[in-house]
């Protein structure tokens, strides 16, 4: 671990923890100067404050400022300190080293996609956190570019990490319609897992919901009767919200009901009521 990296993001846990500290504390006397008064009791006004402070104060191993640190800072020594940062930071990054990164533009996503990427090799770092963080930061950039990359993190994470893959996920979510295409092409491939397709139908549907389209509802609907969890992917065409999907999930408890586990066929009943579809009849399969 680099040394003025750990003291770098060190100082800004420190900093986060006070204001957290702070939020907890009891106001104290108005004549204070402390920040932790009536107003300051605000967690992101805390927040707000100690970050302020901390980007302004030299940090005495390193001689400079952190502001001054991240401006001095180039591309290779701001890469270097991922992994440091991620491991070390309780939450997220300080919003300044991300900046920094993400100042270098295609250079930052290309070095992020890489990070993720590195759980596909095995050789992974002694923990899961740089892949995450880097997994995290591609969905909120919104890049059409890290899309193939974030379905193949997805994939790899099988049988590895829960975290990752629902990362992953996430991620995809974030990125938004610009990733529907992609998804679907990979849904339908062949090449993927089951396990991972019904992670993309995850993201397919809550995606979808802001961007609907018949390719999109065409899709989950396949979903549905190819993929064996019935329950993952009924749940994902409620959550979709497209009332298309009633006949198939009904007629799928008409014919199977009796075949699949109590719990199975409530949980899919659940999806047609959220769809506004009749259910009143579907008790009775249960009871033949």
């Amino acid at each position: 671990m680099n040394r003025f990296s750990e003291i770098f993001f060190n100082s800004y846990n420190s900093s986060m923890r006070s204001a957290y500290d702070a939020c907890m504390m009891p106001p104290r006397d108005s004549s204070s100067d402390s920040f932790t008064d009536a107003e300051g009791t605000d967690l992101q006004y805390c927040l707000d404050h100690e970050y302020g402070k901390w980007l302004s104060e030299q940090l005495p191993e390193i001689g400079k400022t952190p502001c001054e640190y991240m401006d001095e800072a180039g591309f290779e020594e701001i890469t270097e300190m991922f992994c440091d940062g991620a491991e070390i930071c309780d939450d997220e990054m300080p919003a300044i080293y991300l900046d920094k990164l993400l100042y270098y533009g295609d250079k930052a996503i290309d070095f992020l996609i890489g990070t993720a990427m590195k759980i596909n090799t095995g050789q992974g770092e002694e923990s899961p956190a740089p892949s995450v963080m880097a997994v995290r930061i591609l969905g909120r950039q919104k890049s059409g570019k890290a899309v193939l990359p974030l379905i193949n993190v997805l994939d790899a994470s099988r049988g590895i990490s829960e975290l990752m893959q629902e990362t992953a996920r996430d991620a995809l979510n974030g990125i938004g319609h610009t990733a529907v295409d992609l998804i679907i092409q990979e849904m339908s491939s062949g090449n993927r897992s089951d396990e991972t397709c019904e992670y993309l139908v995850m993201s397919l549907a809550e995606i979808g919901k802001d961007c609907r389209s018949d390719e999109i509802y065409l899709a989950l609907k396949n979903a549905f009767h190819q993929l064996p969890d019935k329950v993952v992917t009924a749940d994902c065409l409620a959550n979709y919200g497209d009332g298309r999907a009633i006949p198939a999930l009904r007629g799928y408890l008409l014919k199977n009901g009796e075949d699949i586990s109590r719990e199975s066929f409530y949980d899919i009943v659940s999806a047609v009521r959220r769809l506004g579809g009749r259910i009143d009849d579907l008790k009775q399969v249960r009871e033949r």
